[in-house]
């Protein structure tokens, strides 16, 4: 159940970029207690609905830009930050993010870091940074030790472009 709540937390993560929020979303009453409860002050809170009965929050608090995770019944499954810069990570994560990228690159090329958050769950902080390269998407996630795990990885499909006098020849 644990690895399954950490990579549902990973893919929803890397799908961030995709995901528009629901301004107008009625959040369930437990949820909106609980939240009001754990991050008093939050902005701009933007709500969305995802799978298995999970609702998302994506909100500025303390200057940050934060998610946070609910179950149906108002309980906090994970929440935490995003992170501006790498230069922001304790030392231990950044080695095990530069040993993982030196990995992925090996494999996909250069690689260009994304996004990254710090996530805590059961009191255990973890950070989940996305790297691509021309091929790949990857999403990996760095223990506080330095551990880094890639918990997801597709291909990058790009559309064949169409040839100019393919289009000059249509018409």
């Amino acid at each position: 159940m644990k690895k399954n709540m950490i990579l549902g937390v990973a893919f929803m993560i890397m799908s961030l970029h995709q995901l528009a929020a629901q301004h107008s979303a009625q959040v369930s009453p437990s949820v909106s207690k609980r939240f009001e409860a754990t991050f008093e002050g939050a902005k701009n809170v933007q709500w969305e609905f995802l799978a298995k009965k999970v609702t998302q929050a994506r909100f500025v608090y303390q200057g940050s830009v934060w998610l946070a995770y609910f179950d149906q019944d108002g309980n906090l499954l994970t929440s935490g930050r995003k992170i501006k810069s790498t230069d922001d990570l304790p030392l231990n994560v950044q080695s095990g993010l530069h040993r993982a990228k030196a990995r992925f690159e090996k494999k996909s090329g250069a690689a260009q870091l994304g996004l990254i958050y710090e996530m805590v769950q059961n009191d255990i902080t973890r950070y989940y940074i996305t790297m691509e390269s021309s091929a790949n998407r990857a999403l990996f996630s760095v223990n506080t030790d330095g551990t880094a795990i890639m918990e997801s990885k597709s291909a990058i499909t790009k559309e064949p472009a169409t040839p100019k006098d393919a289009i000059a020849k249509k018409n």
